[in-house]
């Protein structure tokens, strides 16, 4: 789905899966199930479905950060690209609740450190957004130029809590 979902064809798709094309039809019905089912299965067993907030926001952040880079290393740029495509082609959408479902352990996790207020009270994806944005950035950067140096996970946490964080816990 690199080149799209519009320009993608079952007959490719048959190609690098080695089978013929009546195959897939059979299996999956069309098109958009059997790229539905191609996109849920490997977001199903990624890294973020395995975070848990402890009381160590910093931790708790550089496992956000590194369970984002494992499971973008995994699964690409799956994600940002099923955002634009389902969008444009709403037969794609069931793919995204499992997308959506990795993205809730996260938020989870904003949520809790914001009740503690070690992390700013702001709608939870927008500090998301905040947080991850970045690492995509300079992920999509790097597919350019892999010259570019990876991320600094313990500075992008320290520059994030830098603008962040509480300056004192709430009561």
């Amino acid at each position: 789905m690199d080149q799209g979902y519009a320009r993608t064809t079952t007959k490719q798709i048959a190609r690098l899966a080695g089978v013929n094309e009546a195959t897939l039809f059979r299996r999956y019905g069309g098109k958009p199930q059997l790229l539905v089912s191609a996109i849920r299965q490997p977001l199903q067993n990624v890294p973020l479905r395995t975070m848990t907030a402890t009381d160590d926001v910093e931790a708790d952040l550089r496992h956000i950060v590194e369970s984002y880079l494992e499971t973008n290393r995994q699964v690409g740029a799956i994600f940002p690209l099923l955002l634009v495509e389902a969008s444009r082609h709403p037969e794609l959408r069931p793919a995204l609740e499992v997308a959506w479902d990795n993205v809730g352990y996260v938020i989870r996790m904003i949520e809790h450190h914001q009740a503690r207020g070690t992390l700013q009270k702001e709608p939870p994806l927008t500090t998301l957004a905040a947080f991850i944005g970045p690492l995509l950035v300079t992920g999509m950067l790097r597919k350019a130029h892999p010259e570019q140096p990876m991320i600094d996970v313990d500075g992008h946490v320290q520059a994030f809590l830098h603008g962040r964080a509480q300056t004192q816990p709430e009561p």
